[in-house]
């Protein structure tokens, strides 16, 4: 704490040296000021609400390439993997982003993330940071929104054309265990290889079950002879990282109107690797301190391949009239092997664990929308989108050989394929999400006799259904007889040996195969929101100008739950919410460069289908079980929000902000404990509060080198939450007036550069996010706790005169620290990992 405190001192004595040193800039003449970084003070002072604004302009001339660089800068925005935007710290679920007006879905079905590093700023015509409420947009709204909008008629043609390789420290040239997979997996789509075996349906044809009541036992071996797919990984050597992507826009005057295109694509295939992982499950001992109930080493090996296309059509009818059709396709797909080898010590023995999967995810969303301005004054702005989101995981396959030495040094040689009902798995699933949205808005500027008013008002209704399907299998000794398992010699053979197709025997001396999917596996979700909102803003006099606003949202959240073999439904969560939130914004200007803000809202946080379904799952992103809750429900937001805002010089401003949310029935991750593993599930707490204080200076320190404008800038957010557990359900958390889960105390962002004369830019950005709680522990284990290593990247870019356009090479060193990653629980290590360096040179081509 102090170190930022030290640095704020520091910073803002240069920001006050510099105003006292430049007593001849005349405040009166700051609206006409051009700034040559990506904040417009003009933007900012406009605007009522807390907010900041990137223009194209702004992004061109900041060399941002994606929108993702530009918005790393933004005061209380914390980039994450260099794509996921969170404001404020709030994490995933209190952010949201919007693309021409359209709430974006995520490409991540189970999560609520965008990855901001698709969007080229070539086809940005803005981009909207908005951290007060305002009832235009969605009441689900929790530290803020991203609105990005996309240019309508492009002002000239234009084409661009990058490519881009990436070293990492840990994966590049690293000879690594990986599904070697099929030749056209470089693409990221399956080419049919990996559906449901065709040997299952007889039984599908008969019934919703593989068993033999639904086939003959011969049918059942051939089964399971026929089954497929890989058991055992190969050694390969990681590649570097490969990038490449494209845009090209161009206007088209004709009779009707003006009609313009914009199209872009990207692909992107890169490895990562993460030896030396660190795991410990704990659980309380008899001397009431922690004791270690599995503890293994682990190594992750992902080849992640994503793309993305971007297309849009801009119709300019007559100047006062415009349509527009955008298609947005983002897909990402993982193959990603985990090894993992310990010691189970509640069971006595130690394991090798292997674990493989393909998983495919994408977005489809359709965009069209129209804007008039009325010769009446009346403007009018409508969209109707629709969205197609799918999650498809085929042959995830698990299995564990094991050992029961006393200790792992004599286990060499001596692992066997476990004969335990859950030594091996192999799974199917499928998630289908389709979102549509309308809505219309309409605004309308009027005058009294002594005010200019606008009135704006609008209806939305948005729907989402969700239908997931999931499929367990496991090969096991025949129940029967199952004589071909009692050789110890046959269970020490390979993976690939022993589940080969020879042992599927008719004699039932071999394997069998078992469907065992829960009756709890599959869920259908239905989400309907139907919106209107009322809105006016003023300007009462020279200094204060006010917006007030009123939205309704009637909201119906269902999520059923379906027995496998149909008939009842086994489970139905619902929650049903009618509110009315109010927003209230004023600025006051206390003279032409400074000005104070405050904002009041009232909003909401949804939990996600996912959250609210007691289906079981294991989370991609930490391999943790998780299970949804039946009982969950909405939060409700009470915001407050006042800034200080001070522009002391062309490209040089000083903000003070301080903020305050108040939760009724936050959701929060807890632990639980169950007979086999623990695992992760969601509750709403009682309450919660979140006070904050945002700080953020930017200074133009000038050419401290001939030719070089040199820049710092500065921001931190000083975060305090409280979270009180629901008495219902203390059992599970006795840790009252804590923080916050996920919520960190310290977000730190220090950015340190310059702008050359001969086309050079130079960015040394640091990150520091405070400690925060990863996991709510149970009434008799600590909470897990995580700090985030700090992160220091350096970007250096120049562009070059040539072809009758411009290249642009850009040089990024990201992590450079290299600091490793640590989770505790109580004063014990829960997780801990490495963390990797990477180089990445990028060549585009624009003209």
């Amino acid at each position: 704490m102090n170190k930022y405190i030290i640095i704020t001192l520091i910073i803002f004595s240069m920001t006050s040296f510099g105003q006292e040193n430049d007593e001849d800039i005349n405040t009166e003449n700051i609206e006409d000021v051009v700034v040559s970084v990506s904040f417009i003070p003009d933007e900012k002072r406009d605007t009522s609400e807390i907010s900041n604004v990137l223009t194209s302009e702004d992004m061109t001339l900041a060399g941002d390439s994606a929108a993702s660089d530009a918005l790393k800068r933004i005061t209380g925005l914390s980039l994450v993997k260099g794509k996921y935007v969170y404001v404020r710290g709030m994490g995933e679920r209190y952010s949201s982003a919007l693309l021409n007006g359209v709430l974006l879905p995520s490409p991540e079905p189970l999560k609520r993330v965008v990855p901001f590093d698709i969007f080229p700023t070539s086809v940005l015509e803005s981009v909207l940071v908005q951290k007060t409420y305002s009832a235009q947009y969605p009441g689900e709204f929790g530290g803020g929104v991203i609105d990005m909008r996309t240019k309508l008629i492009p002002d000239s043609e234009f084409a661009e054309f990058g490519i881009s390789f990436a070293y990492d420290s840990l994966a590049t040239n690293t000879n690594a265990q990986l599904m070697t997979g099929f030749d056209g997996d470089w693409t990221g789509f399956d080419d049919g290889s990996r559906n449901l075996p065709s040997s299952l349906q007889p039984f599908y044809a008969n019934g919703d079950f593989v068993s033999l009541s639904n086939g003959s036992y011969a049918e059942l071996t051939r089964a399971g002879q026929n089954f497929g797919g890989e058991w055992a990984p190969e050694e390969t050597s990681l590649n570097p990282g490969l990038g490449v992507n494209l845009a090209y826009g161009n206007s088209y005057y004709r009779d009707s109107g003006i009609v313009g295109i914009i199209f872009s694509a990207g692909y992107d295939n890169d490895y990562s690797f993460i030896p030396d992982i660190k795991r410990t499950n704990y659980a309380r001992g008899s001397e009431n301190d922690l004791v270690s109930r599995d503890t293994y080493d682990v190594q992750k090996t992902n080849n992640q391949i994503d793309s993305n296309l971007l297309a849009s059509i801009g119709w300019d009818i007559d100047g006062m009239n415009y349509l527009q059709l955008t298609n947005l396709l983002v897909r990402k797909t993982d193959n990603r092997l985990t090894l993992s080898e310990g010691k189970n010590v509640e069971a006595d023995f130690f394991a090798k664990n292997t674990k493989f999967e393909w998983v495919e995810r994408q977005i489809n969303s359709l965009t069209l929308s129209g804007k008039h301005d009325l010769s009446s004054g009346l403007y009018i702005d409508w969209r109707y989108g629709f969205a197609d989101g799918k999650r498809f995981s085929p042959f995830e396959r698990e299995y564990f050989y094991e050992c029961e030495e006393s200790f792992i040094e004599n286990c060499l040689g001596k692992y066997e394929f476990s004969r335990r009902s859950d030594s091996n798995s192999t799974q199917f699933s499928w998630l289908n999400d389709d979102a549509t949205e309308v809505a219309i808005d309409f605004n309308y500027p009027f005058q009294t006799t002594s005010n200019e008013l606008e009135l704006s008002f609008g209806l939305k209704q948005s729907k989402k259904e969700r239908k997931t399907d999931v499929k367990r299998y496991r090969f096991l000794p025949d129940f029967v007889n199952g004589s071909l398992f009692a050789s110890q010699d046959f269970r020490r053979q390979s993976i690939e040996n022993i589940l080969s197709a020879e042992n599927f025997r008719l004699d039932r001396s071999g394997l069998i195969l078992l469907e065992e999917t829960l009756n709890t596996d599959n869920y259908e979700g239905n989400l309907t929101i139907d919106a209107a909102y009322l809105s006016i803003e003023t300007t009462l006099n020279d200094s204060l100008e006010i917006t007030a606003g009123l939205r309704t949202e009637n909201s119906d959240i269902e999520v059923i739950t379906q027995t496998f073999f149909g008939g009842a439904n086994s489970a139905i969560s619902s929650d049903k919410l009618d509110k009315l939130l109010p927003a209230l914004t004023a600025t006051y200007s206390f003279n032409d460069s400074m000005q104070l803000r405050l904002g009041y809202s009232e909003t909401l946080s949804r939990p996600q289908f996912r959250e609210m379904s007691p289906v079981l799952f294991v989370n991609f992103d930490t391999d943790r079980l998780e299970r949804g809750f039946l009982g969950l429900k909405s939060s409700e937001i009470t915001n407050i929000d006042l800034r200080y805002e001070w522009y002391f010089g062309s490209g040089e401003f000083f903000t003070l902000s301080y903020f305050r949310k108040e939760f009724i029935n936050p959701i929060e991750q807890v632990l639980e404990a169950a007979a086999t593993s623990d695992y992760v599930s969601y509750r709403n707490a009682k309450s919660a509060e979140l006070d904050g204080i945002e700080l953020e200076t930017q200074k133009q320190l000038g050419e401290l080198i001939a030719g070089y404008d040199f820049f710092v800038k500065f921001n931190y957010t000083l975060n305090e939450s409280k979270a009180v557990t629901d008495p219902e359900f203390v059992v599970l958390s006795s840790y009252d007036d804590r923080p916050m889960v996920g919520q960190p105390e310290n977000i730190f962002n220090f950015q340190f550069g310059y702008y050359g004369s001969n086309d050079t830019r130079l960015s040394l950005n640091y990150n520091d996010v405070g400690e925060r709680i990863r996991e709510l522990g149970t009434d008799v284990i600590p909470n897990v706790l995580e700090d985030l290593p700090p992160l220091l990247d350096l970007v250096y870019s120049k562009e070059i005169q040539a072809w009758d356009g411009i290249i642009d090479l850009t040089v990024k060193w990201r992590n450079i620290l290299e600091e490793p990653y640590e989770a505790l629980q109580g004063n014990k290590v829960f997780e801990s990992y490495p963390s990797s360096s990477s180089i990445s040179f990028s060549l585009k081509y624009n003209y």
